[in-house]
């Protein structure tokens, strides 16, 4: 798959494709050990930065199939005042980091 057949979007919940997307990263990892990314995990996980509104959800997709997302968390940092992002999950059918550079150019 090419970046430019790709689509990056925002998303401001875990929806249904995210269930259909962790299905389809098992499979294609079934001699790995990884950890649950279910939508309700991910809801679980991220229930109050979600409702704190620090929280960006980006999603690649292809059609309407959820190819890699990433999570980057609002920080503001103390000392300079400096308002910051970090990425703090990121996953992709691909066993590469290629789908990371729309993810970032699309912030």
């Amino acid at each position: 798959m090419r970046k430019g057949d790709v689509e990056v979007k925002a998303c401001s919940d875990f929806d249904d494709r995210f269930d259909v997307f962790w299905e389809d990263l098992k499979k294609k990892n079934r001699h790995s050990l990884l950890a649950v990314r279910t939508r309700e995990v991910l809801d679980w996980h991220f229930k109050y930065a979600l409702l704190g509104n620090q929280l960006w959800i980006v999603t690649v997709v292809d059609g309407s199939r959820l190819v890699a997302y990433a999570i980057f968390k609002k920080m503001l940092n103390r000392g300079s005042g400096v308002k910051q992002v970090m990425l703090v999950d990121y996953q992709s059918l691909e066993a590469s980091t290629s789908m990371l550079e729309p993810v970032l150019s699309g912030l």
